[in-house]
Parts: structure tokens; sequence; C-alpha cells
């Protein structure tokens, strides 16, 4: 009986989703089709995981454009993962999970959010003849459009991530190319005398896309000469990426700034988005905005920073046991790689294969070094980490380490030979060394659980510290930007001096940036939203009071 299903999360205090529950009832028929602009890869994968077999459709720009800076990756590695399943449809917004039986429509988006704390209303179809039609609907959208283009998709998620970094006053148009029709309306007509059309030859398609092909491959072959003669001129004395677009406009106009940009770095050794590329030729290096022509002296030094970064994940990372990536700030301090590099160069080092992502639902992804990355032509540059590579290589077994360890290795390890080992504990070897390993899981669990506790400190700390600031500045006192301000109002709320520093510069990217700092008086963003709060509840209710929104 087809259903109509409510969801309020005002009247629904600890009950199950009944937007959920309808899903996955859907889900469990049989093979899905899924049609929504927003979506959540954690709740992705619940539902299709409740399904024999599966196809998305989704407008993946908005898609991609909806997500913050750091669960953009995430979402690009399950859509690049899954590229046959996904089809990119502009502008798409119907929100449906259409199966074998049973349909779900409604408003909600498939996000964790969408399905638990939104108020949303959708109905439950089991009529078999809607059922079928909806199915067509799906299948003839489907046969509409194509999945995002692999390598235009990556250069949208590089804007994105540059453009969240600069001020939200102003904001360029990139748009992914869509092979559907863009749905459009406008108002009935009055009829009038019909008239007779005039006949119109048909349009032969293959013939077109031929033509398209061609003039596609002239384009970039004309963008990578005109790219390559700039570096000829220009590269001596040093250029910026303005001065290379106005030169390889000169000779070809249709070239836009983002080509020309991704062309360049084709050509940049030390860029944190061409440097672990194996296509990339280390032509230019970039220095304080500079592209300069490199040397065989330049280049080496000018990866110092990554191979240092590079050596720095090795030693972290296991070849069979998964990790958390290392803290952000550590790296950091380690190797001086900041924090928004860190994101962009994890990723690239996932598309070169050098590591491989275990993404579970419900769990943080977690990483290990790929036993099959070699380290060839480009990547022998970086001599620091391969050579931590090749210790860790012939000191860790790359399997189960149980099968592999022998006495000597039991000896050196627990300082007592194999039969003094019996006498002592009375087992056997392989029954130690499952004890050990429980040990191992144990505190590893520990060390989790005390990484989420510190975490949860440092959030509810920094929660503290952008209310107190936004309390003080809008209630119209002077705050400085001087140590002693710092310590005082580390001391005043119980936190660390290390995290109020971090708000007032406000450069980390899970910490909104609330303040200015002007001839070292602190003041507010007038940039600032009460949205970008939405993680820190305190600032935000205080917000909220402030604006009368509550």
């Amino acid at each position: 009986m087809t259903s109509l299903i409510y969801h309020n999360p005002s009247n629904l205090p600890g009950q199950f989703s009944p937007f959920d529950e309808a899903v996955l009832q859907v889900c469990r028929s049989g093979a899905i089709g899924i049609v929504s602009p927003y979506i959540g890869v954690d709740y992705l994968l619940r539902i299709i995981g409740a399904s024999e077999s599966w196809r998305l459709v989704s407008d993946v720009e908005a898609w991609l454009s909806s997500l913050s800076i750091r669960a953009r990756p995430k979402a690009w590695q399950f859509i690049r993962e899954n590229l046959d399943r996904i089809h990119h449809c502009s502008a798409i917004h119907a929100k449906a999970v259409i199966g074998t039986k049973e349909a779900m429509l409604g408003s909600a988006n498939l996000t964790i959010t969408g399905m638990l704390n939104r108020t949303e209303m959708g109905i439950l179809i089991d009529d078999i003849d809607m059922v079928a039609e909806l199915s067509a609907w799906f299948n003839s959208l489907w046969q509409q459009t194509l999945p995002p283009i692999a390598d235009e998709a990556s250069a949208f998620i590089q804007w994105l991530d540059e453009d969240a970094r600069r001020s939200p006053m102003h904001r360029d148009k990139f748009s992914l190319s869509a092979s559907g029709t863009r749905i459009r309306a406008r108002l009935a007509e009055i009829p009038v005398q019909a008239t007779q059309e005039a006949k119109v030859e048909a349009i032969h398609l293959e013939a077109v896309a031929q033509v398209l092909v061609i003039q596609d491959r002239r384009h970039y072959e004309s963008l990578g000469g005109a790219v390559e003669a700039g570096i000829d001129e220009m590269a001596g004395d040093g250029f910026t990426l303005r001065q290379m677009v106005n030169r390889v406009h000169q000779s070809f106009p249709e070239a836009t700034i983002r080509e020309t940009y991704f062309a360049v770095l084709g050509h940049c050794a030390n860029h944190v988005r061409s440097v672990f590329s194996e296509n990339t030729r280390n032509r230019l290096i970039l220095v304080d905005g500079l592209f300069l022509q490199s040397t065989k002296e330049s280049v080496l030094p000018a990866l110092e920073v990554f191979d240092t970064f590079l050596a720095y994940l090795v030693r972290h990372f296991d070849f069979v046991q998964t990790r958390d990536l290392p803290d952000e700030e550590q790296i950091q301090v380690t190797t001086g790689v900041r924090g928004l590099d860190q994101i962009i160069l994890v990723s690239e080092l996932l598309d070169c294969g050098f590591l491989e992502l275990e993404d579970i639902a419900g769990r943080q992804p977690q990483y290990n070094l790929s036993e099959s990355f070699e380290w060839s032509d480009r990547y022998t540059l970086f001599a620091r980490a391969q050579h931590a590579w090749k210790i860790k290589k012939d000191r860790e077994p790359l399997a189960d380490k149980s099968k592999h360890w022998n006495s000597r290795d039991v000896n050196q390890s627990f300082g007592a030979s194999r039969d003094s080992f019996h006498r002592a504990e009375g087992g056997s070897l392989s029954e130690f060394l499952r004890a050990e390993s429980a040990k191992e899981a144990v505190a590893e669990r520990a060390r989790k659980e005390q990484r989420a506790i510190d975490r949860q400190l440092r959030h509810d700390g920094v929660d503290k510290i952008l209310a107190h600031l936004l309390s003080t500045l809008l209630s119209g006192q002077r705050l400085s930007a001087t140590k002693a301000t710092i310590d005082d109002l580390a001391a005043a709320l119980g936190v660390k001096s290390k995290w109020v520093q971090q708000v007032l510069r406000g450069e980390e990217l899970d910490i909104p940036k609330i303040v200015v700092i002007s001839n070292g008086a602190i003041s507010i963003n007038p940039a600032l939203d009460w949205k970008d709060l939405s993680n820190f509840t305190l600032a935000q209710r205080f917000c909220k009071t402030a604006l009368g929104l509550n």
C-alpha cells in the first residue's frame, strides 16, 4: 500500500527515522536506482550495502560543491572508484530510491542530516505500475547522461579547494560538463493558428561527435604549445601565472585561466598538485609565487620538504595494518607542510598508488603503504623517503607476521630462546604471538580512543574560545593580539594557549575565521556568517541569540 512518510525530528526523540527505514526497505528488494543531488558517502554506503546492485544519478557538481574541504576527498575517492555506476546530470534535484518492487520519493537528501535531523516528507510506493514508470524514468535519465570526466572533476575539486581559501565575497564560476539536457521551463503560449513547419534536415550525431573530438584535441595541443612557448620566453627571469595567462592569450585566446594553470603545473617540479604526479616534468620550480627555470642543482632542494613529508608518512604507516592519518599539527611542525597542503598531497599519493585507503562506513578513513608501489622514474628523486621505505620493507613482513617470524626473530625480540620460552610459558609459539597480537590490538584501540578524546577536548576548548571572543567583541570591549591576552584567555577558559593562537590566526581548516587582526587590534571578521559556526554549539548559540534568531 502506498504510504506517506513524515519526519519531524522534534517529535521523534530517540526513535528510528521513518525515512531511513523506508529507504532500507526499498533497497532490500533487489537492484536499486538512486537519484539525489546531495549525498553523504557514509549513508550511501549504508543503503547500497543493503541492495543487490545499484546505480546513481546525481548532480556531481552540486554534490562536491556542497561538501567541506575535509569531506570532499572522501566523496571524490568514492566517485572515482565507482565511475561505471555514477552518472552526472546537471541541475537534477529529485530525491528518489527506486527498487524492483517499491520506490521511495521525498524531500530528504541522502545524508545523515537529511535522514535524521531535518523536517522532511516523502512517499513510499509499492504500486507495480507506478514503480515500473519510475524505473523507466530512471533508465531514461541514465541513458541521457554519462559519468563525470575524471580529469575535469579533479580540476574542479582543486578549484573548489582553492576557492574555499579565498574571501567568500568573490567567487569565480566553474561548471562541470554535462551530457544530459538541462531542464528549463516557460509560460504556456496562447494557442495560435497552426502554420506549416519548415523541414529540418536530420543531424548525424556521429559526425558531430567526431568533429568535437578533433576540435578538443587541437585545442589542447594548441594550449600546450602556447604554454611551452611562454616557458621558453619567460622562465629565465621567472613569471607569475597572470603573466603566463596574458602570454598564452596572445597566441591562443581561447585558453581559460584554469586550463593554463594546470598546463603550467605539468612542468613544475615542486607544486603540491604536481610534485607526486608521475607525469610531471621538472622544467620549472615555484619560488615565492614565481615560476623559475629549474637546474640540476635547484630541483632536489626544491623537493626537500616533500621528501621529508613522504619519509614521515613512510615511518608512520605500515604495509598491512591500516592507520589514521598523523596529526596535522605534528606533521606541520616536523615537515613544514601546512594542513591544507597535507590534504592535497595525501590525495595525490592515493592517485599514484603510494597509499591505499580503507574506507568503512561509520569510521574515519584509514591508510596503509601499498606493497605494489614502484620507486621508479620521478619517485627516485625522493631519496630520503625511498631509503625509509626500503628499511621498513626489510624489517616489516608484507603479510601476516605470525606466518613469517622464526626462532631468531623471537630470540631478538623477547631475549629468550625458543626452548626457554616454552619452559617459561608452557605454550606454543603461535599461541604467544596471538596473545601479543591481541595485546597490540587492545593498545591500538586505547590509542584511538585517546586520540578521539583529545580531538573532542580541543573541539570543546575552541568552542569556548569562539563564544568568549564573540561575546567580548560584540559587547564593545577591545582586545589586542598580545601574548598576555592569549595567556589570560587560556587561563580564564581552562584551555591551551595554542588553541587560542589557532583561533586568532584563523588558518586551521576546522576552525572558522571569526576575527581579523589589524595593527595588533582584534576585531570580528566582517565576512563571518553565523552558519560558519554550525559545528560549534556554544558559539552558534551565542550568535543566534545576538542576531535574534532563537
